[in-house]
């Protein structure tokens, strides 16, 4: 694992722990892979980390603590609106960020969701950004 990837890892565990949250399990160990078998290709999706409500719901994180860049954030945004196409049972999206970038990676999130909220009639989950410790940046959208 890289020395970026593990501070990501770091940072997915303290939003989540921050959150009340444990990190969910799964077959690639960070908690953020999921495959959809009712496709035909059973689509996959890997984030940074998860976690899961007593409900069942999902809670999705992506650390993204590099300048972002635009077709990474829109790829990510992308994902997202599949999985919730797809019914899969995301309660909220977090984004953890350095506070430097925020405002940057907000605007870039935001742009896409809206775009894509517009075009496919997608239906985002609540999304928050967290700084790399966890504590919440602003509101959520």
């Amino acid at each position: 694992m890289t020395s970026r990837k593990a501070a990501e890892q770091r940072a997915v565990h303290r939003a989540l722990r921050t959150m009340g949250l444990k990190r969910r399990q799964s077959a690639r160990g960070n908690g953020g892979w999921f495959v959809h078998r009712a496709s035909p290709l059973n689509l996959s999706f890997e984030w940074d980390g998860a976690s899961t409500y007593a409900d069942g719901s999902l809670v999705l994180v992506e650390a993204e603590l590099s300048p972002p860049n635009v077709m990474h954030i829109q790829a990510h945004v992308a994902r997202l609106a599949v999985m919730v196409a797809l019914k899969a049972p995301v309660s909220r999206f977090v984004w953890v960020v350095k506070r430097i970038y925020y405002r940057q990676l907000k605007a870039m999130v935001l742009t896409f969701a809206k775009c894509l909220q517009e075009g496919l009639a997608a239906q985002f989950p609540p999304m928050e950004f967290r700084d790399p410790w966890g504590q919440s940046i602003g509101a959520p959208c």
